[in-house]
Formats: structure tokens, C-alpha cells, sequence
């Protein structure tokens, strides 16, 4: 159960939220700003996504029913978990004190308009109208 629930942290952001971000920064570039922090802090973002991406990966791959059936290490999983956590909780407090406000003062309704258009459709898999037959136990298990 582990395991899928970090497949479904690794897989929404590369689905949904990335692009998301992707298309309010295009709209803002659009835009021509120049703002020299702003761009410094979309590139630290950047690099975040990758750096989360491969702390996810060995998450998962720790908790892979292959290692734990052989090896059980939790003291292992649980550094690996406490590691995604601390990097991700430091990632959005970076995204709401330093990006957020930004684009909040530069873009109009308009711009939000376009960059909805621009969002993939995707059906969540947990939250969204059908529950994959994969995550039928973790909502069970938060029910």
C-alpha cells in the first residue's frame, strides 16, 4: 500500500501540477517580465522537481515488495519517508513565500483563463470520478 501511494505522489505532479506550473510560467514570460528573482526562483524550482523526483524514486524502491519481502529495513524506509517529506514541506513553503505572490500580482483573470486551456485533462486516479482498481485499498484504508 506503501508503494502505491508514493507511485500516486510521484506520478500527480508529472501529470498535473508540473504542467500546471509550466503554463502559469510560460504566461508570465509571455508577459515580459524581467524579473531577475523570479526567473532565479522558477530554476530553483526546477531543479527541486528532480532533486523530489529521485528522493520519491528511492522512496518507492525501497519500499518495493521485492527488498522488504528479502530485507526488511525500517529504519532505512523511514529515513527515506522522513527525507520526501522534510523535501517536499520545503519545496511548497519555497512555492508559496517566493513564487506564489508573484504571480498572484502578475497575472489577470484573462491569463488564467489561457493557462486552464493549457492544463492536460487528467482523471485523477484516488480523487477523482472512478477510483483505479490499484487505490481501492488506500481508500479504504482512509475511510
Amino acid at each position: 500500500m506503501l508503494q502505491r501511494i508514493l507511485k500516486y505522489i510521484h506520478e500527480y505532479p508529472s501529470r498535473i501540477h508540473h504542467p500546471a506550473e509550466y503554463a502559469v510560467f510560460s504566461a508570465i514570460s509571455r508577459e515580459g517580465e524581467s524579473n531577475r528573482k523570479f526567473h532565479e526562483d522558477v530554476n530553483t524550482l526546477m531543479e527541486d522537481h528532480s532533486e523530489i523526483d529521485d528522493i520519491i524514486r528511492a522512496a518507492i524502491e525501497a519500499v518495493s515488495p521485492r527488498l522488504v519481502s528479502t530485507n526488511l529495513n525500517m529504519t532505512d524506509i523511514a529515513d527515506r519517508l522522513s527525507t520526501l517529506i522534510a523535501r517536499e514541506r520545503a519545496h511548497l513553503l519555497f512555492e508559496e513565500t517566493n513564487i506564489y505572490p508573484f504571480i498572484e500580482e502578475h497575472l489577470t483573470s484573462e491569463d488564467w483563463e489561457n493557462i486552464s486551456a493549457l492544463i492536460p485533462d487528467y482523471d485523477d486516479p484516488i480523487f477523482g470520478d472512478k477510483v483505479r482498481k490499484e487505490y481501492e485499498r488506500i481508500i479504504e484504508a482512509l475511510g
